[in-house]
């Protein structure tokens, strides 16, 4: 199932990138039970990050994704900031039946407010075509090196799920941005979507 296999493979790559305390069927205070979670200490132990994931079992359309985002601002007060602590954390929907355009470019509206050193980004992970939809904005640098981090964590599974499985649905041909809205291109060479009017991968 393409569930599991992105679960684990995600868990060893959390695993090979320093993230510690790694747990499947995670209790968020008898809120909500997330399918996996991890902490990583940050910028020399000035702050923390968390992984939140959980599976979205249907379509992810903008009607499913509304469903979503009162998690998404349960685990955004865990992510306050402090004058002690910076906290990014990462909330990601797993659908195995894929994401739309639509839903796709709401991604980059949930993402940490760049004057704070703490905040959630959202994730939205397409099973189906193996493609990840995050914002990774360019400033502050932690902000950038924290989210593009995880998307490389994701891709790193992604490479691995292709590999195992040859056969499987390759990326769809056409794909827009979803900052600017031009047409995305597929590097093969590093199985990534790329934006050449943001000069950014996807």
């Amino acid at each position: 199932m393409p569930t599991q296999e992105f679960l684990g493979g995600l868990a060893q790559e959390l695993t090979r990138d320093g993230w510690s305390e790694i747990s499947y069927n995670f209790d968020l205070e008898g809120i909500y039970t997330f399918d996996l979670h991890a902490v990583k200490g940050i910028w020399k132990g000035v702050g923390t990050s968390q992984i939140f994931v959980t599976r979205c079992p249907a379509y992810l359309d903008n009607v499913k994704l509304q469903e979503y985002l009162g998690l998404y601002e349960i685990v955004k007060k865990k992510a306050h900031w402090s004058w002690t602590k910076s906290r990014l954390f990462f909330l990601c929907l797993l659908s195995e039946e894929g994401v739309t355009k639509e839903a796709a470019s709401l991604a980059d509206q949930y993402a940490p407010d760049p004057l704070l050193g703490s905040g959630l980004f959202l994730c939205l992970v397409d099973l189906r075509s193996l493609v990840a939809y995050m914002k990774v904005p360019t400033l502050p640098i932690m902000h950038n090196q924290a989210s593009s981090s995880m998307l490389e964590r994701i891709h790193n599974v992604f490479s691995l799920m292709r590999a195992a499985h040859p056969s499987a649905q390759q990326p769809p041909q056409a794909y827009s941005c979803p900052t600017c809205g031009n047409p995305l291109s597929y590097i093969e060479q590093y199985q990534r979507w790329y934006c050449y009017n943001c000069q950014k991968y996807i």
